[in-house]
């Protein structure tokens, strides 16, 4: 059975080693979001899982990085 897909706002605090955006849960799970620039503020959906690791959608870019380049 799949968990609720849930949504959530998350900052972008670090890169992974695949490029991703990596960001920190309320419950001190980490996220990766692909397309996420460190200093981005997002609206991500996501799966609760049994990583230590989630992945997540990038839904919106609510607060854009001044790292972003368009």
């Amino acid at each position: 059975m799949q968990s609720e897909l849930q949504t959530i706002h998350v900052t972008i605090d670090s890169h992974s080693k695949k490029g991703h955006g990596v960001g920190v849960l309320p419950s001190k799970k980490q996220v990766e979001v692909a397309h996420a620039v460190q200093g981005d503020m997002l609206q991500v959906a996501w799966r609760k899982q049994r990583r230590s690791v989630q992945k997540g959608r990038l839904l919106e870019v609510l607060s854009a990085s001044p790292r972003r380049v368009e």
